[in-house]
């Protein structure tokens, strides 16, 4: 079984789609940059000038996100 590679896409470029199961890649400036373990969503509502980042499965708001991607699917 092999997996399709995702590109990273810059949150400046592209905003998620609502909900949507993600992979995120922060660069806090204490910390440094990686990769998140877990899964985030993005939410965004009408009248939000911004959506924001949180974490898919405690609802927790995700600062430092630059860049996103789809969550690698196994290929059929």
């Amino acid at each position: 079984m092999s997996t399709i590679r995702m590109e990273w896409i810059s949150v400046k470029d592209q905003s998620p789609p609502h909900m949507k199961k993600i992979r995120v890649w922060i660069e806090n400036p204490y910390f440094g940059s990686f990769e998140r373990a877990k899964n985030a969503v993005f939410l965004w509502f009408k009248g939000m000038e911004e959506g924001a980042f949180y974490d898919a499965d405690e609802q927790i708001h995700l600062n430092y996100v630059t860049k996103w991607r789809p969550i690698e699917e196994a290929a059929k």
